[in-house]
């Protein structure tokens, strides 16, 4: 399938919406976890926003990237750059919530292991760290 094709489009972003449903699970299900086991800290506070706010951006990517599909199949685009406005919005908006999503969704995994150990904060957060910095050199790189 050719790159500039409208099929190979599209599945760009039926992965996002699969990726994005996914995500969004684990976010709820870890939502979940942290609000029955948290206590009021200012730490299960933070990781208790930081989930939900992932899992509800996921919910508006899968349903976002999934219109994008759509809607690059039924129009025949092969170029981001022909895409009509409102479709051209639709992918901002979806890409600029994948984002949001997956730094919230580290930030919430980092700050979950404080509501257990000093320790184990330490180490949540130097992972989530880590991932932050790796995910922005997949970025940066992607982006060209």
């Amino acid at each position: 399938m050719p790159v500039s094709s409208p099929e190979y489009l599209a599945e760009l972003f039926r992965q996002m919406a699969f990726i994005a449903a996914v995500l969004g699970g684990f976010s709820a299900a870890f939502l979940a976890t942290v609000v029955t086991a948290a206590n009021s800290s200012r730490y299960a506070t933070i990781a208790i926003g930081a989930a939900a706010f992932a899992s509800a951006s996921f919910v508006a990517v899968t349903v976002g990237a999934t219109v994008v599909a759509l809607n690059v199949v039924a129009l025949g685009l092969s170029d981001l750059a022909a895409f009509p406005a409102a479709t051209d919005r639709a992918r901002f908006w979806t890409g600029l919530l994948f984002l949001v999503g997956i730094y919230a969704l580290i930030l919430a995994l980092g700050m979950s292991g404080w509501l257990r150990s000093r320790a184990t904060g330490w180490t949540t957060t130097a992972a989530a760290v880590l991932a932050a910095i790796g995910a922005t050199v997949a970025l940066a790189a992607a982006a060209g």
